[in-house]
């Protein structure tokens, strides 16, 4: 596999947008990461992959692909820096009744 998908976070936001990237990725590796400070004993989320940022940054895979799915804002914009700044590629997940955006 080539391409892996990632939403940052776990929280409830999270949760509500992983099912929708699952949707429009379905052929695609889909996990959710989260910085190594935050990472729970638990490596699965609703029976989805977890795992820290850190490791995703080392995934095999050559295309890698991220959607922040942060409430904070002000959080948001400094991950948005850090992201570009590593060229990893940002996604929009979108759904029939709404879009949500990395920023």
């Amino acid at each position: 596999m080539s391409r892996i998908n990632a939403i940052y976070g776990y929280g409830g936001f999270a949760r509500e947008v992983f099912p929708m990237l699952n949707d429009q990725y379905p052929e695609h590796k889909n996990i959710f990461i989260v910085h190594k400070k935050f990472m729970p004993h638990d490596k699965f989320i609703n029976n989805h992959p977890l795992m820290s940022f850190e490791d995703f940054l080392q995934c095999p895979e050559k295309e890698k692909y991220l959607c922040i799915a942060i409430s904070d804002s002000k959080k948001r914009a400094l991950l948005s820096k850090e992201i570009d700044a590593l060229g990893i590629k940002k996604i929009n997940v979108i759904s029939p009744i709404m879009t949500y955006s990395f920023i």
